[in-house]
């Protein structure tokens, strides 16, 4: 169903958002032209149109001054306070984090921190141990005051036990913003795995907690929960709790390894299959990187990654020997290349890999050569490192193969053709 509607011609909604108040609020182009194309012909709208700047239609009915904007609320709900927030009128900011208005509680969390004061602490701190939730679960107070004593770098050993006891709050954004804040040290270890957090029974703020994990210094304990992680039946129905663990054992490095050899006989995880496997991901990614989280890691380091993530999940599915070269080969480009070259090589924002034209060379020797060193201006990684030698020769020998098949919709042809 639609939340919009008119009878109005001009009507043209185009985007809509639930705002900081809680109401929708909806962009309106209001415009009787909005398309650029197709043109429009004498059979097709009337008349021959001339095609003006940007490839669209010149038409004089197109505004291009005027627009709407519709704020959509519920006919019982109650207007939102609007408030006066200043730096110099510290319990305006105290109670602008308590507004149930997103827009008051991020200025006021925002005043807070460029004020630079710590008068507000015993506020802020008293905000974080109010236990309370709204209607939905959130305890905004709460959530603002944490990221405020991040911004006022007042996280330290006077505030620490309550960002430790917001661990077990029962409001979930809560728990999920004292894992974002809390310092990733020795001094925190232990309560951050007493806390049970890395067993959360709300998988999204597990998931950060074994994000959270990969920062702390390798440990022995640490290694323990993410092992438990890995063998949870839970865990390993969920593709996010998955790759989580596995960045954790990325980051924990050697002393991951170390553990996960000595108790690895039963794991059942997809995406630590064996130690050799986990070998791997120390040698590709490195052992003593700081960054952990994947969204911060270099865009070269992000790649390596998910790349093993996908290969050690396929292995689980392929663990046999493959009958012929050609089908491991299949099997390789499935789980590596299919995002740029189609699932049966037709090409998507990589060439087509069926017709009969090349751009690096015809020969299986020269595919193999672009697979391993990649095509950096183009975009294509080097797979060197991340391939062994076996799937770099049968994952050529099957793109070999793939030449002059023609897919019913590949993409044009790229490159010579081959004679």
């Amino acid at each position: 169903w639609n939340l919009t509607a008119s009878a109005d011609a001009w009507a043209s909604p185009i985007h809509a958002e639930v705002g900081p108040d809680g109401a929708v609020w909806v962009l309106d182009w209001y415009n009787f032209i909005i398309q650029h194309n197709p043109k429009p012909s004498v059979a097709r709208g009337g008349f021959d149109a001339v095609m003006g700047k940007g490839n669209a239609h010149e038409n004089p009915l197109r505004d291009k001054v005027h627009g709407r904007i519709w704020r959509v609320v519920h006919k019982k709900s109650k207007k939102s306070e609007k408030l006066s927030l200043s730096k110099n009128s510290p319990k305006s900011l105290i109670k602008g984090l308590k507004s149930d208005n997103l827009f008051w509680r991020k200025t006021a969390q925002r005043l807070i921190v460029e004020r630079g004061k710590t008068d507000l602490l015993p506020d802020l701190l008293k905000l974080i141990e109010d236990l309370s939730q709204d209607e939905i679960g959130i305890n905004g107070g709460a959530i603002h005051a944490i990221y405020a004593l991040q911004g006022l770098n007042a996280i330290n050993t006077t505030t620490i036990n309550v960002i430790l006891k917001a661990l077990n709050h029962p409001s979930i954004g809560v728990r999920k913003a004292a894992l974002q804040v809390l310092p990733k040290n020795h001094s925190t270890l232990n309560a951050f795995i007493n806390s049970g957090i890395l067993t959360d029974k709300n998988l999204n703020v597990r998931k950060d907690a074994l994000l959270a994990a990969s920062l702390f210094p390798q440990n022995e304990s640490i290694n323990q929960h993410i092992y438990q992680a890995a063998t949870s039946p839970q865990n390993n129905k969920d593709r996010w709790l998955i790759d989580a663990t596995t960045i954790a054992a990325v980051r924990q490095g050697e002393t991951f390894l170390k553990y996960y050899a000595a108790h690895s006989k039963n794991i059942n995880h997809p995406s630590l299959i064996d130690t050799k496997a986990a070998q791997l991901i120390i040698k590709n990614i490195g052992s003593n990187e700081s960054s952990a989280l994947a969204g911060t890691l270099p865009i070269d380091e992000q790649s390596k990654l998910f790349h093993l993530i996908a290969e050690f999940e396929s292995s689980l599915k392929n663990k046999s020997t493959p009958k012929s070269m050609m089908e491991h080969g299949r099997q390789v480009f499935k789980t590596f290349c299919f995002s740029c070259h189609g699932l049966e090589g037709e090409g998507t924002v990589g060439p087509n890999l069926t017709d009969n034209h090349f751009l690096h060379g015809a020969k299986k020797g020269d595919i193999e050569n672009v697979i391993k060193k990649g095509v950096i201006d183009k975009g294509m990684l080097s797979w060197e490192a991340t391939l062994t030698k076996e799937q770099i020769v049968a994952v050529s020998s099957y793109v070999f193969s793939l030449k002059g098949k023609m897919h019913k919709n590949g993409k044009p042809p790229e490159g010579i053709k081959a004679l």
